[in-house]
């Protein structure tokens, strides 16, 4: 049978144990709970402050998305208008092109016929306004289908050209060169009057005939008259073109100037 002591030595043996500490609560995550309100408070200000970054932070990045949505829509914006302008830009040199070709002939390069009216009748409206002189040339190569039938087309080209550059070489600075069709040309003289233009059809043709071409050369007659007080566009270049045939009819290779009474006849 067991000792009747021996729950005495027992006792005795547990009060030399030194005393546990006493357990404190546990929160969900197995730490100590806070134990004054003090703690309690700071935790729940530490809570808010991370809610706010972690709100703040989200905000940043909605920024940052939206900033660079922006940036793109800024940059399709600037390509387009870059692309927009270099259309503008292209569309106004293709309608120069366009004005250049619709009043240009193509093989001399010289005002068209239809350019060349529309600048006679602005110079027309100045010489009246500002009573000043105007006169009008008109050329003329000689024999210039016995020439294009002798030597080609290709030949009758080149002396169409010719003719063209000399042309434009004694225009003044002002005046208006065409090809006023086939083989005729026109050279508008603004504030010349009779004499001046007279010399500067003079220059033209001496120039012409000095021209040496590889089928030889070409001769011109030319016919000049000089705007009249009460004369109109169809007036004066009826009397150039009276002019004109008078030089052909005197052996060619001449200039005529046309004379005061068939403009005063053209004045009635």
């Amino acid at each position: 049978m067991p000792s009747a002591d021996l729950p005495d030595e027992r006792s005795r043996y547990e009060e030399t144990l030194p005393e546990r500490p006493r357990e404190l609560p546990e929160t969900a995550e197995g730490e100590a709970a806070p134990q004054t309100h003090r703690e309690k408070a700071l935790l729940r200000r530490v809570a808010l402050l991370e809610a706010r970054i972690a709100e703040l932070e989200r905000t940043n990045r909605e920024l940052l998305c939206e900033r660079s949505a922006l940036d793109e829509r800024l940059l399709e914006t600037a390509n387009a208008s870059v692309q927009t302008e270099a259309e503008r830009y292209a569309l106004e040199r293709s309608n120069e092109r366009l004005s250049v070709l619709a009043s240009t002939d193509g093989l001399t390069g010289l005002l068209n016929r239809r350019a060349f009216q529309r600048r006679l009748e602005e110079e027309l409206g100045r010489a009246r306004r500002e009573s000043a002189d105007l006169s009008l040339a008109l050329v003329d190569i000689d024999r210039f289908k016995e020439y294009n039938d002798a030597n080609g087309h290709l030949a009758g080209d080149a002396a169409l050209r010719t003719v063209a550059a000399a042309l434009a070489s004694t225009a003044r600075a002002g005046d208006a060169v065409a090809r006023f069709g086939g083989e005729e040309f026109a050279l508008l003289l603004p504030g010349a009057g009779p004499d001046a233009a007279f010399q500067v059809a003079e220059r033209l043709r001496r120039q012409v005939g000095r021209t040496v071409l590889n089928a030889g050369s070409v001769t011109v007659s030319v016919g000049v008259a000089t705007l009249g007080p009460s004369m109109d566009r169809e007036d004066l270049v009826g009397a150039a073109d009276g002019a004109l045939y008078a030089s052909k009819r005197a052996g060619r290779d001449r200039t005529t100037s046309a004379r005061p009474q068939e403009s005063c006849r053209a004045e009635g």
